[in-house]
């Protein structure tokens, strides 16, 4: 895991091919990713909610599509760069007067006990090294009652899947990375964050001990992305 100055450097290093980028890898199956996240967030209906490690902001863009229980959304993340096209999109959009967007950490969030109905996070969580400390923030700032809804990649169980995803990831991700987005290092990093990340057991079990309850692991695309989400 690298630190914190190293990764938002490289983030800002791949701000502008970012959401291209991740069209191309995915194939388009992180829009029904982030959809899902979206759906299973608005059946609680919440009004303030905290996007986490936000980048350019297609999650909250998918979080208001629809959605008429929230009043407002706060966006963070420590890469300036992917917040100036975050901040370009919601202008675009229209939805800059709800969404509030600023540099803060994952294991520091600058807001008051009890401040949001919903924190969410989409492949943000494997990329920040105290982990438990930013479970602990989200549960703090959550009110009694709200839900953290945390997606992130995982490896596939099964070995036909399992054995294309590694392909993917060691051969066709640092390779496009490096034609299209001109830094085939950082994409190099995606792969290896991936591989070493936690498995879904092991995060239902950190959530639980830090004090989360009602805890779901929901698998998607043959498990190559799990969908948490827990309770306050």
């Amino acid at each position: 895991m690298q630190d914190a100055p190293i990764i938002r450097q490289m983030f800002n290093r791949i701000s502008h091919r970012y959401d291209l980028l991740n069209r191309i890898l995915s194939g388009g199956i992180d829009i029904y990713w982030r959809k899902r996240l979206a759906r299973m967030l608005h059946r609680n209906q919440p009004r303030a909610v905290l996007d986490i490690a936000t980048g350019t902001g297609d999650l909250i863009c998918d979080i208001l599509k629809n959605n008429q229980s929230i009043t407002s959304i706060h966006g963070i993340d420590i890469a300036e760069q992917m917040l100036d096209r975050a901040k370009e999109k919601m202008k675009m959009k229209n939805l800059d007067s709800l969404v509030t967007l600023e540099v803060a950490s994952a294991t520091n969030l600058p807001y008051s006990d009890a401040s949001f109905d919903a924190t969410t996070i989409s492949f943000g969580i494997r990329n920040v090294k105290e982990k438990e400390k930013a479970f602990s923030e989200m549960l703090r700032i959550l009110r009694p009652g709200g839900f953290a809804y945390i997606l992130e990649f995982s490896m596939p169980k099964h070995l036909l899947p399992r054995l294309y995803y590694l392909f993917h990831l060691r051969v066709l991700v640092p390779f496009f990375g490096g034609l299209i987005g001109g830094d085939r290092k950082a994409y190099q990093y995606l792969n290896s964050s991936i591989e070493q990340f936690d498995s879904p057991e092991i995060i239902c079990e950190s959530l639980e001990k830090l004090g989360f309850s009602n805890i779901e692991a929901h698998p998607l695309t043959f498990g190559a992305v799990t969908l948490y989400v827990a309770k306050k």
